[in-house]
């Protein structure tokens, strides 16, 4: 049976009904394969390695920037996570969700210079490299670099920030972890397996029925509700958002963590309109 004859079979004869029937079938779709694709990208990083030692890392910024002088070290060495605690993070979101890093505060008096270093030493230079500028005036230079199993970022912020009626430049070095090589792979399997298991799903669930549907509803006050982490989520795996230093790349199911109270009542939405749909069903 063709898939016109189907949908007819569903929806009836009126054309209203087969389109709202598809934009359901493809809000399904798209919600589940943004879920999948961050579930793919986290198996993605459990193959990350650690970070460099504060040892490591402070002989690193050494080489590059010979004798200057580097601050109180911060580090960070979970994978992505955060120093929240409590119930709290769990449903209101949590904006401490971060990547691991090691940071250094070390003056940078220019960052071209960094570049040219990092270029003789056998650095290879990331395409998101870049300078910034406001009105005209250099506003924040950075370059980030990898070399075997070390991703590196140097940047110089002129804006800085204000303290003691001066501004003061803020600059350093941070060190992340580099993307495995699964990740991406793995969040596109994921998309692509989330936008069939959706759609199939999807499909069934949207089977005509005859009489009230009050499970319809729910379905679209859930969709709604998980449309802002599918929208952040597939946005960035098909658009990657520039990461400025000194902050870490973020993960591609951070979305997730940021808006857990969407996450829930949307879920919980759904699940109400399945139970009342299947209840409908038997």
């Amino acid at each position: 049976m063709s898939i016109l004859a189907t949908d007819v079979q569903h929806t009836g004869h009126r054309a209203g009904h087969r389109i709202l029937r598809w934009c359901a079938v493809a809000v399904v779709a798209l919600t589940v394969a943004a879920a999948l694709a961050g579930c793919g990208a986290w198996l993605g990083w459990r193959d990350a390695g650690p970070l460099p030692s504060d040892q490591r890392a402070t002989a690193l910024a050494g080489e590059l920037l010979p004798g200057a002088r580097v601050g109180g070290i911060e580090r960070q060495d979970t994978i992505f996570g955060s120093d929240s605690s409590g119930v709290a993070p769990l449903i209101l979101g949590d904006d401490e969700y971060a990547g691991g890093s090691v940071l250094l505060p070390v003056d940078v008096p220019d960052v071209a210079e960094v570049r040219a270093t990092l270029e003789r030493t056998g650095w290879r230079i990331l395409p998101d490299s870049g300078r910034w500028d406001l009105a005209g005036v250099a506003a924040e230079a950075y370059v980030t670099a990898r070399r075997d199993d070390v991703e590196i970022a140097v940047y110089h912020d002129d804006l800085g920030f204000y303290q003691d009626d001066h501004w003061v430049a803020e600059s350093g070095i941070v060190f992340w972890h580099p993307e495995p090589a699964l990740v991406r792979p793995l969040a596109l399997l994921g998309w692509g397996l989330g936008l069939l298991l959706g759609g199939w799903a999807a499909l069934k669930v949207t089977a005509r029925q005859s009489g009230r549907r009050p499970w319809r509803r729910s379905a679209w006050i859930g969709s709604a509700l998980l449309a802002l982490p599918t929208l952040a989520v597939t946005g960035e795996l098909f658009a990657p958002a520039v990461v400025v230093p000194p902050d870490p790349p973020g993960a591609l199911w951070e979305p997730y963590v940021l808006f857990p109270a969407l996450v829930i009542a949307g879920t919980a939405a759904w699940a109400r309109a399945l139970v009342v749909r299947l209840r409908r069903a038997g």
